[in-house]
Parts: structure tokens; C-alpha cells; sequence
């Protein structure tokens, strides 16, 4: 796993952690809509490189949902694996 992918994990972590503490306070509308915000743009992100899932050695539906989880970090190994 490479350290970008770590981050991602960690950033959800904190976004997490955030999301539990701040119900009832100001801020957990804004958390609200980043959290939805992050959705949407791995939702496009994964759009965007299905045709190079497509094309990579393994399963597709494995490699969008990487995609998914962590966004730009994970074509590279995608690349690493076409065809």
C-alpha cells in the first residue's frame, strides 16, 4: 500500500472521528456536505478511469471500487497493470 493510499485512510479516519463528535454543534452541517461532496467526487473519478479498470489485468469491479476508496492514488497501479 502506498503512502497516498495510507493518507486517504487516515484523512477518512479524522473525517470519521469528525463526523461522531460534531453531531449537535455548527459544524456538522459542513461535515455533511463534505462527506457527500468526497462521494460524489470518487463517484466521478471512478467514471473517469472505468475504461482504464476495464483494461487492466484482474477484476474490474475490484478496481473501481479501489478507485472509489482511494481516488487518484490507485491508477497508477492500474496503469502498472494494463494491457
Amino acid at each position: 500500500m502506498t503512502g497516498g493510499k495510507l493518507f486517504v485512510l487516515l484523512v477518512y479516519v479524522v473525517i470519521a472521528l469528525a463526523y461522531v463528535f460534531s453531531r449537535g454543534t455548527p459544524y456538522a452541517g459542513w461535515i455533511d456536505w463534505f462527506i457527500i461532496a468526497a462521494i460524489i467526487v470518487h463517484a466521478l473519478e471512478v467514471v473517469f478511469f472505468f475504461p482504464l479498470a476495464r483494461r487492466a489485468k484482474g477484476s474490474t469491479l475490484w478496481h473501481s471500487t479501489n478507485v472509489f476508496i482511494f481516488g487518484v492514488f490507485h491508477p497508477k497501479a492500474m496503469i502498472e497493470n494494463a494491457d
